[in-house]
């Protein structure tokens, strides 16, 4: 029996997109292919809301995060890196490998950036640029991106926000439109529905601009012959041809007003979600939850590593921990993908069976109130939707 997966990234890929990779391979430096990559790099500006290049990159939403560094930033610039957990954490370990000069805020994992801290910080230095998460993935929390925009731009509008899209892009209101972002980057793995193997990177006149004084060293990651060869429809390197294929797939189900559903979608499943593991009498990690993914707390008196491997192996059902300082502490659950409603009380089902299996007790009326609400308040299945 194959395993449910419920993971924050990746995410479970529908039939209909899987079956664009058992498609024949065509060549990347054919008129077929050029037609192809010029109408999924239209329909990805839609999607990031910018009349600017999106480019895409092979790799990871890490290779993304990097070349958003490389190519907007020099040597010894100063960097203002907002880290509210795992990811921000590895953002400003990128940018000191770099070389530059970081200064970190530093926010206790499962709270929001404070917009005032990174206020009182800019009136202190001269930086170059910010960075931070549109959503922090390690703990579910979604930062005040429009807020924390504002602020930067008020106080020096040449200074680069730089931001993390990677589980924000398509799944939430964040895009290259919120206030103040010069550089965006996601990731394929997320609400794109694709398996890993591409990231997406889009830049801001300003970011531009930047570019042309940038000095740090690049070459494969160089966006400015990327988006030469993008004007010719082609990519400079050699074209992962089915992952774009299947992306072309999934961005004209993001067309028009389907974008819109999809996010509220996933809006309405991660409310409808964290709402049910509150009734369980069970707690959320994130004072200010994503829609993306959940983080749910692990019971004190759980061990939360043996409470996740029993879910997958006693269950079927793939979820991810905490990590850093939260392992063993929280349970990740992923709101992207081609996921339904019996997904979810399956989901549901198996963390209240497994921590049973460790002696914490759930009662079934308290549990049978939460399935039966979940139900209510999340209202259309996807398939409602998205006629699957």
């Amino acid at each position: 029996m194959a395993k449910k997966l419920m993971a924050p990234g990746p995410v479970p890929i529908s039939p209909l997109v899987l079956s664009k990779f058992a498609e024949p391979i065509i060549h990347h430096r054919t008129p077929e292919f050029e037609s192809l990559l010029a109408d999924t790099l239209k329909q990805l500006k839609t999607v990031f809301n910018t009349d600017q290049p999106v480019l895409i990159i092979p790799g990871t939403g890490s290779a993304a995060m990097e070349a958003s560094l490389v190519n907007t930033l020099c040597d010894d610039d100063k960097v203002l890196c907002l880290v509210s957990g795992k990811f921000g954490q590895r953002w400003a370990d990128m940018a000191s490998n770099f070389k530059l000069n970081t200064t970190i805020i530093e926010t206790e994992w499962g709270k929001p950036v404070d917009p005032q801290l990174v206020k009182n910080e800019l009136s202190k230095n001269n930086y170059a640029a910010v960075l931070c998460q549109g959503i922090e993935t390690s703990t579910g929390t979604i930062n005040p991106i429009n807020e924390i925009g504002s602020i930067i731009k008020k106080h020096n509008s040449e200074i680069l926000f730089l931001v993390d899209g990677i589980t924000s892009v398509a799944v939430s209101d964040i895009n290259m439109g919120s206030t103040g972002v010069d550089v965006l980057v996601a990731g394929s793995q997320k609400a794109f529905m694709l398996p890993t193997g591409l990231s997406f990177i889009c830049l801001s006149s300003l970011a531009w601009e930047k570019y042309q004084t940038s000095n740090l060293p690049k070459y494969y990651f160089d966006l400015g012959p990327e988006k030469k060869s993008n004007l010719k429809n082609q990519t400079r390197f050699s074209s992962l041809v089915s992952h774009i294929s299947a992306l072309n797939f999934v961005l004209k189900e993001f067309e028009g007003e389907k974008l819109k559903q999809r996010i509220q979608y996933t809006k309405s499943c991660s409310s409808a979600f964290q709402i049910a593991i509150t009734e369980l009498g069970l707690s959320l990690l994130s004072t200010q939850p994503a829609p993306s993914l959940t983080a749910i707390k692990v019971p004190k008196e759980v061990d939360g590593l043996k409470l996740r491997k029993e879910i997958e192996s006693q269950f079927n059902i793939t979820i991810m921990g905490g990590q850093e300082q939260l392992k063993g502490n929280i349970l990740r659950i992923g709101h992207m993908g081609f996921i339904h409603k019996q997904d979810y009380i399956d989901t549901l089902t198996a963390i209240n069976d497994a921590l049973s299996l460790q002696d914490y007790k759930i009662s079934s009326d308290q549990f049978n109130t939460a399935i039966s609400n979940f139900k209510l308040n999340m209202g259309k299945d996807y398939n409602e939707y998205f006629n699957y």
